[in-house]
């Protein structure tokens, strides 16, 4: 992670996920690190033990249980715990397990009010103790910036080949009526670019990751966003959010400006 040192946003440690006793724990490192092959438990230092609560939320008798037998073109999403570090110290230390609640949430929306350009959601996976482990989804081949960007460069130095991309407009028009189903429901994502839009079946575009989704109005100070894919000043989630970023996104694929690809609200 970077952090601000004496005024300069600098590399400062990498932050480490582990298990120890049947426990998720937060250690760090000093030295950069690359694969989890090439870390040694007993260089970690700081670790910080995770409570089971302050990232799995107790499941409620609403939440579908995802079925035994999955098929194979699927994957779970699991919490994502490496923010804890800064959490635990503050007045909501359980703040993990309220995201992952208010996604499961969105889901369960979506799956009485499906879509075919959003992810199909197959429900959450529950543990012994009953608390949610997992959200299983299905699993798509590639996104539309493993496809048109293999050599992960950033958005600005992009030079994107039309070839990569069977029908640019199809594409785009199937993100707007995804966004569009959600904004019916009072719901933004709020994080729509590249990376969150899949691709399947003769390119037909799937929207992926509700973490950032909230209902219109409702804060984003603790959604996140992808740089340079968002507003740093927005403080609300809103369908503005929305079709800028894929007006954004039209402009991006086009290497220019093209006004016809902005849409209205």
């Amino acid at each position: 992670m970077h952090e601000e040192i004496e005024g300069v946003w600098q590399y400062s440690k990498v932050l480490v996920v582990c298990r120890t006793e049947h426990q998720l724990g937060l250690g760090t490192l000093q030295d950069r690190k690359y694969f989890p092959t090439e870390i040694n438990m007993e260089d970690l230092q700081d670790v910080i033990p995770i409570p089971k609560d302050a990232y799995q939320p107790l499941a409620t008798a609403s939440i579908t249980r995802a079925p035994k037998q999955l098929p194979d073109d699927c994957h779970i999403k699991r919490p994502n715990v490496s923010s804890y570090d800064l959490i635990r110290l503050s007045d909501q230390p359980n703040q993990i397990a309220q995201w992952v609640m208010q996604e499961v949430d969105i889901y369960e929306i979506l799956k009485h009010h499906p879509h075919p350009n959003i992810v199909h959601y197959l429900g959450c996976e529950i543990d012994e103790e009953d608390y949610v482990s997992g959200i299983w989804l299905t699993k798509y081949p590639e996104s539309s910036l493993q496809r048109v960007n293999p050599g992960s460069f950033n958005k600005r130095a992009l030079k994107f080949d039309p070839a990569t991309l069977k029908d640019r407009r199809k594409v785009l028009d199937g993100v707007e009526s995804g966004i569009r189903h959600l904004h019916s429901f009072g719901l933004a994502h709020n994080d729509i670019n590249p990376a969150n839009i899949m691709l399947f079946e003769d390119d037909t575009p799937v929207i992926i990751d509700f973490g950032s989704c909230r209902r219109d109005g409702e804060s984003t100070k603790e959604a996140g966003g992808t740089y340079e894919w968002y507003d740093e000043e927005r403080e609300a989630s809103s369908p503005r959010n929305d079709l800028d970023a894929l007006a954004e996104i039209a402009e991006w694929l086009s290497g220019k400006e093209e006004k016809s690809f902005l849409y209205p609200a």
